[in-house]
C-alpha cells in the first residue's frame, strides 16, 4: 500500500515521462515536427511560414530539429513532397512517425 501511495504522489513531470516515455519538451518537439511534416505534404507555403505555423520561434532551430527528426533539410523535404515524380525516391518521405498517446485513465 505504501508503494502505491508513493507512486500516486509522483511529480507531474515524472508521471508524464512514465506515460509517454519522453520528456514534455521532447513530446512538444515531436508534435511540432509532425505539424511541419503535415504542412510540407499538404501545402505550398514557404519554410519560414511553416516554421511559424509549427510553433518554432527560430528558423535555424527548426531546420536543425527537422533534419534530425526526418533525415533531410526542410527545403529538400519540401522539394520531395512538391514533385515526388521528379525526385529520386527518398526514404524519409514515406516514413510515418506514430505518436503513442496513452488514453488510459489513472485514478
Amino acid at each position: 500500500m505504501r508503494e502505491l501511495y508513493q507512486f500516486i504522489r509522483l511529480p507531474a513531470l515524472f508521471y508524464f515521462q512514465i506515460c509517454h516515455s519522453m520528456s514534455p519538451h521532447q513530446y512538444l518537439r515531436l508534435l511540432r515536427m509532425e505539424r511541419a511534416r503535415y504542412l510540407f505534404e499538404t501545402s505550398f507555403i514557404s519554410v519560414k511560414e511553416i516554421t511559424r505555423k509549427a510553433g518554432v520561434p527560430d528558423e535555424s532551430h527548426f531546420s536543425r530539429d527537422f533534419e534530425k527528426a526526418n533525415g533531410a533539410s526542410p527545403i529538400r523535404y519540401q522539394d520531395a513532397c512538391a514533385a515526388p515524380e521528379l525526385n529520386e525516391p527518398l526514404p524519409f518521405v514515406s516514413q510515418q512517425v506514430s505518436l503513442t498517446i496513452s488514453k488510459k485513465r489513472y485514478s
